[in-house]
C-alpha cells in the first residue's frame, strides 16, 4: 500500500510539473481560439518582419482622410509594396435592409482584398480602426496568420519609424529614384563618419598624413579658386535640376509642365518674329563699266604712235656726203 501511495505522489507530482509548464501554451491557445486571431505585435517587431520576411504584409484599415492628414509608414528597400489601405466599407442602407448580418458582410469583402492582395502561408499585420475585426475575418478566410499591430499607426510614428506625409502607398518612379539617392547618401555619410572616427581612434600623433593631405587640398581649391566656383556652380545647378524633377508626384506632372515650358518658348518666339518688320531685299547694284584690257589698248595707239614718229623723221635734213 505504501508504495501504491509513494506512485501517486509521484505521479501528482509530474502531473503538477507538466500542468505547470502546458498552462501558460494553453491559455494562449485559448486567447487565440477566443479573439480569433494570432495576437499584437509591437510597431518594432512589424517593422523588422516586414523587413526580412517576404511574406509579410502590413494592412491600413484607416481612411483616406486620415492617412492623408497623419501620414503612412514609409516602407523602403526590402519593404516596398508590402503594405496597402483596404477599408471596411460600409454597406449602402439598401443592401443592408436586404442582409442579415451586414457587419460580417462588410468584413467578408474587406478580408477578401486582403486575400488578393497576400500570399498564401503568409503573416499579415493590421492596423487601424477595425485592425481586430478585420484579423479575424482574414484568419476565418484561412491560410494566413493575421496579427494586429499594436497602438496602430501612433504607435509606428511614436517609435521613431519612417513615416511618409503624402498619405498613400504606391510609389512613382520618381518617389524610387529620391528614396534611393537618398539612401545612397545617408549610406556614404554612414560610412565616411565611420571612416572618420576610425581614422581619428587609431592615427597617431606623429602621424600628419590625413591632415597634410586636406591642406594641400583645400591650397590647390584656393588657387583654382575660379575652377572650384565654376564646378560649384555646375554641382549647384544640377542639385537643384533634381530637386526640381523630385518634387513631382508622378512623371505626367513633369511631362506636363515641360511641355508647357516648350509651348511657352515657342509662343514666345512667334510673338517676336511676328514684330520684327521684313528686312528689304538688297539693290542689285549695276555692272561696273567694262574697261579695256591691256593688250587692245595698246594695239589702238599703235598706227598714232607710228605715224607721228614717221613725220618727225621725215623733217630731219639728210647731210650730203
Amino acid at each position: 500500500f505504501a508504495a501504491v501511495v509513494h506512485q501517486a505522489e509521484g505521479d501528482t507530482a509530474v502531473a503538477l510539473v507538466a500542468t505547470v509548464f502546458a498552462l501558460p501554451f494553453a491559455l494562449a491557445l485559448l486567447a487565440a481560439l477566443t479573439r480569433g486571431y494570432a495576437g499584437e505585435q509591437s510597431s518594432f517587431v512589424v517593422d523588422d518582419a516586414l523587413r526580412t520576411n517576404p511574406l509579410a504584409f502590413l494592412i491600413d484599415t484607416r481612411d483616406e482622410e486620415s492617412r492623408r492628414e497623419d501620414g503612412v509608414p514609409d516602407l523602403r528597400d526590402t519593404q516596398r509594396r508590402k503594405a496597402a489601405a483596404v477599408e471596411v466599407v460600409a454597406l449602402s442602407k439598401a443592401v443592408r435592409d436586404q442582409v442579415k448580418n451586414p457587419r460580417t458582410l462588410e468584413l467578408e469583402l474587406a478580408a477578401a482584398q486582403v486575400k488578393a492582395l497576400t500570399r498564401r502561408g503568409g503573416t499579415v499585420y493590421v492596423m487601424g480602426p477595425d485592425a481586430a475585426a478585420l484579423a479575424k475575418a482574414v484568419t476565418a478566410v484561412g491560410g494566413r496568420r493575421a496579427f494586429v499591430l499594436d497602438g496602430g499607426f501612433d504607435a509606428w510614428r511614436a517609435g521613431g519609424l519612417k513615416v511618409r506625409s503624402n498619405g498613400s502607398y504606391e510609389k512613382s518612379v520618381l518617389d524610387l529614384i529620391g528614396e534611393e539617392t537618398s539612401d545612397a547618401a545617408g549610406r556614404f555619410t554612414q560610412r565616411v563618419s565611420t571612416t572618420i572616427g576610425t581614422v581619428r581612434t587609431t592615427v597617431k600623433e606623429a602621424d600628419k598624413r590625413p591632415v597634410v593631405a586636406g591642406v594641400v587640398v583645400f591650397a590647390v581649391a584656393a588657387y583654382n579658386y575660379e575652377t572650384t566656383l565654376q564646378l560649384a556652380g555646375v554641382i549647384g545647378i544640377e542639385v537643384t535640376i533634381l530637386s526640381k524633377i523630385l518634387s513631382y508626384d508622378s512623371p505626367g506632372e513633369l511631362f506636363g509642365d515641360v511641355k508647357g515650358a516648350v509651348g511657352g518658348v515657342a509662343q514666345a518666339l512667334s510673338t517676336l518674329a511676328a514684330s520684327v518688320p521684313a528686312a528689304e531685299a538688297p539693290k542689285k547694284l549695276s555692272a561696273p563699266p567694262v574697261m579695256p584690257s591691256v593688250p587692245r589698248a595698246v594695239t589702238a595707239v599703235a598706227p598714232v604712235m607710228q605715224a607721228v614718229v614717221l613725220e618727225e623723221v621725215a623733217a630731219v635734213p639728210i647731210e650730203a656726203a
